[in-house]
């Protein structure tokens, strides 16, 4: 039996599969199996899939219908899964070549419930010097400093993606673990879930993993039900948050922070969707901004950079047009000036 299973949800990604794939078959950790889950894809991923799986007897290919986003296609791969340790990898990313050597020695020193490690945001433009690096400093956590550390930081990507993480298929099957069905938001609920149950972890400062964002993450693309999903979110860690006994003042700092950014966001993907009407835009900026969440969350006292805090005013007021100016002139400095925008970006922030 392999060690460690890792799942990769694979829809549409055939420009990557391959930089994907030899990442995890090239690992200097050999004990493992990978598991391709075909979700319906519509270029030549499938078919790509079932190549690599007929060359190497470590890789096996589920294929199922699409539906219910990579959420679905990883408890697909949960299913199947036969290791004791679990892995996640999205299709577009790719693993550093001692991931899972590092991250499996960590995880046996003390038998982890959980191993984290940092990783590296990379541009689709694939420009290295566009790169950063998150990570927290190498540690041990246990107990109830499990919890305080994932609030103290939840959402933020450490925490929030399942990708960077080597986790135990037992808790995950014992406890019934899953992504729930959402297209957006649904790494953090299961995380959430799953911390429930961890007794301690281990952090790795080493940035392993290479996180490649998706074309509809850089170009704000968002679900038009993007506010629902986020609003069931947030309404869902709300609820975490007091049946572990938080107090919800001195506890919600990170997901506000998380809320108001990508809110911004929210805005943006309305205001740019020229499919939409003026008249149709107008409505559901109203509808927005009598939601009780948003009332809410625009009233707590955070700190944001200047853009979004500019955004967040001119809505909060209902100066929606100038808003939307606003809105407006960031993409066409952005799609216009490119390098130079990040540099004035820098300078703006």
């Amino acid at each position: 039996m392999a060690k460690i299973s890792v799942i990769v949800p694979v829809y549409n990604c055939e420009k990557f599969l391959r930089t994907c794939v030899d990442s995890v078959l090239n690992q200097s950790f050999r004990d493992f199996e990978l598991i391709l889950v075909n979700d319906g894809s519509t270029d030549g991923s499938g078919r790509l899939c079932h190549d690599i799986a007929n060359r190497d007897r470590r890789v096996r290919v589920i294929d199922k219908a699409n539906g219910g986003g990579a959420g679905e296609a990883r408890n697909a791969g949960i299913e199947a899964a036969s290791a004791p340790l679990i892995s996640f990898l999205d299709g577009d990313d790719w693993f550093q070549q001692n991931m899972l050597e590092k991250m499996y020695t960590a995880q046996v020193r003390e038998d982890y419930d959980l191993v984290i490690c940092g990783y590296r945001n990379r541009p689709r433009s694939g420009k290295k010097q566009n790169c950063t690096i998150t990570s927290f400093p190498s540690q041990t956590i246990r107990d109830r400093q499990v919890l305080d550390f994932f609030v103290s930081h939840f959402p933020e990507g450490m925490v929030g993606y399942p990708w960077n993480k080597l986790y135990k298929r037992e808790i995950l099957i014992e406890h019934d673990i899953r992504f729930p069905r959402m297209r957006r938001l649904e790494d953090g609920i299961f995380n959430a879930e799953y911390i429930d149950y961890a007794k301690n972890l281990c952090i790795l400062e080493d940035p392993l993993y290479n996180y490649r964002a998706s074309e509809q993450v850089e170009q704000k693309k968002l679900p038009e039900d993007f506010f629902d999903l986020m609003e069931t979110f947030v309404n869902y860690y709300y609820g975490k948050l007091k049946s572990w006994g938080y107090n919800i003042k001195k506890s919600e700092e990170p997901i506000v922070f998380y809320f108001l950014n990508d809110f911004v966001c929210c805005l943006e993907s309305l205001v740019l969707d020229r499919q939409r009407s003026a008249r149709d835009r107008k409505a559901t900026l109203t509808l927005l901004f009598e939601k009780q969440l948003t009332i809410y969350m625009l009233g707590q006292n955070i700190r944001l950079k200047r853009y979004s805090h500019l955004v967040i005013k001119l809505f909060q007021n209902r100066h929606w047009f100038w808003m939307a100016v606003v809105i407006h002139l960031k993409h066409f400095l952005k799609t216009r000036l490119g390098k130079a925008f990040q540099i004035l970006k820098k300078v703006i922030n």
